[in-house]
């Protein structure tokens, strides 16, 4: 009887395995970085739409009362110590949050700080506001955190902290108050201008905007960290860790959730002049490469170079300066 023949199946060598590995490397290689930037031109494109949509609160807001958001509002009268709420507190009626609006305390029942929301302050909004994330106010290409005070025993889970900021101007304006010489840790530091739109301690409308609605910016991007000297990185927003519900007192320097511009689009340098913790000119930047997203009074949303002359940003940043705006 004839015995059957064994074929010898012949496996991959090593040499072929390795050949195989360094294929799929190389393809990996090439594809990956085509997949990254498909997601950060959606992340990017959302966080375009977050500011279209806070533009549409804005507008709302206007055509409600008559005036745009003030960038914040003190919660008592001249010559009180009494924090109120920012801008962002004053359009979520306008972002599908009447409930929050309507459970807000802007009257201090409890405690005369109505955004300052943490312990030994107005307890009841920080626990109104504890833990609660609203995707418009955050940059999905952001890594920094999304979440102000936490560790505090009120608010327990924190409070946002927004990536978008109100501008008040820029530091050139004939507004501008000079606290560069400030040494105090709990005062300003900084430029301070009131030439903007979204200004504190009073709202504007719409006739104020006299350079043109198209060429005004209302908000702008704080998505990034900034860099110390040292190489570390560093929370520069202009919440300053107290979260979006912060704004003003009437017998305090300090101004929160705004601010001035008066360095180049995407200076994160947190070395620069009115660039700290309570600094006045905590910059306009972001986590997408180039630039930054600014939202124009006119409800338009413009990504801005950070290659754009300073000036013709200056020029952006002020409602009445009567200056011709460059490209941008």
């Amino acid at each position: 009887m004839q015995r059957g023949v064994r074929v010898k199946r012949r496996g991959f060598t090593l040499i072929e395995l390795l050949v195989v590995i360094a294929i799929i490397a190389v393809l990996v290689a090439l594809l990956l970085p085509a997949v990254q930037q498909a997601r950060e031109s959606a992340r990017r494109t959302q966080c375009r739409n977050n500011l279209k949509q806070i533009g549409l609160a804005i507008f709302n807001y206007e055509e409600m009362t008559g005036c745009f958001p003030a960038s914040a509002l003190p919660s008592r009268g001249p010559g009180t110590w009494a924090w109120g709420p920012a801008w962002a507190v004053a359009v979520m009626t306008f972002m599908d949050q009447e409930g929050l609006r309507g459970a807000y305390d802007f009257h201090g029942v409890n405690s005369i700080h109505t955004g300052l929301v943490y312990t030994g302050y107005n307890v009841d909004n920080g626990r109104l506001l504890s833990g609660l994330r609203m995707s418009w106010m955050f940059c999905p290409s952001s890594p920094v955190n999304k979440m102000g005070l936490l560790g505090q025993t009120t608010p327990a889970n924190g409070v946002q902290s927004i990536t978008y900021t109100a501008v008040t101007g820029a530091s050139n304006h004939s507004s501008t108050v000079n606290y560069d010489a400030n040494t105090n840790i709990h005062a300003a530091t900084g430029r301070q201008s009131t030439g903007g739109v979204l200004i504190p301690f009073r709202c504007l409308k719409m006739r104020d905007v006299t350079d043109g609605t198209s060429s005004t910016i209302l908000v702008g991007e704080q998505s990034d960290f900034c860099v110390r000297s040292d190489g570390s990185l560093v929370d520069c927003r202009s919440d300053h860790g107290h979260g979006f519900p912060m704004g003003v007192a009437f017998t305090d320097t300090r101004y929160f959730n705004s601010t001035t511009v008066r360095h180049p689009v995407n200076t994160k340098s947190y070395t620069a002049t009115g660039v700290v913790f309570y600094g006045a000119n905590n910059p306009i930047q972001s986590a997408h490469h180039g630039g930054a997203h600014v939202l124009l009074g006119d409800g338009s949303v413009r990504f801005l170079s950070e290659s754009l002359n300073l000036q013709t940003f200056y020029d952006l940043s002020n409602r009445d300066d009567s200056n011709p705006i460059g490209d941008f």
